[in-house]
């Protein structure tokens, strides 16, 4: 096990993305991060657990052999995921953290739906 100065073991709830581990490797390095690069650093969250990076995680599900390709949009509080044709799906992730009950057209979530999709589209478009 690597022993870094000042980090201790724990735990966090924070979120991150794949594209987040290299600026990670970067700043712990002490070298300097590439402008083009649009991963953060998650070394404030390796030394402080209830800090927090990002407000969302993006994932992409977009390989040319999977059927069901898709985007996903991950808060602290929901997840939504974006299959085109194939459909969409909400879940509330404080009260159903298993995933198990779709909340896309409950009225209840359509404000929280409303603001998932822009999130996703608005990021999706930082991707490109």
């Amino acid at each position: 096990m690597i022993q870094t100065p000042g980090l201790k073991p724990g735990r966090t709830n924070s979120l991150a993305e794949l594209v987040d581990f290299y600026p990670t490797c970067l700043d712990l390095l002490g070298l300097s991060l590439p402008k083009e690069i649009v991963g953060k650093s998650l070394l404030p969250i390796l030394e402080k657990p209830n800090t927090q990076v990002r407000d969302t995680a993006l994932s992409l599900h977009n390989e040319k052999h999977v059927k069901n390709k898709g985007y996903a949009i991950r808060s602290a509080t929901w997840t939504y995921m974006n299959y085109g044709e194939q459909g969409e799906v909400f879940y509330d992730m404080v009260k159903d953290p298993g995933q198990y009950t779709n909340l896309i057209d409950n009225p209840d979530y359509a404000e929280n739906v409303r603001k998932a999709r822009e999130q996703l589209s608005q990021r999706l478009q930082q991707v490109q």
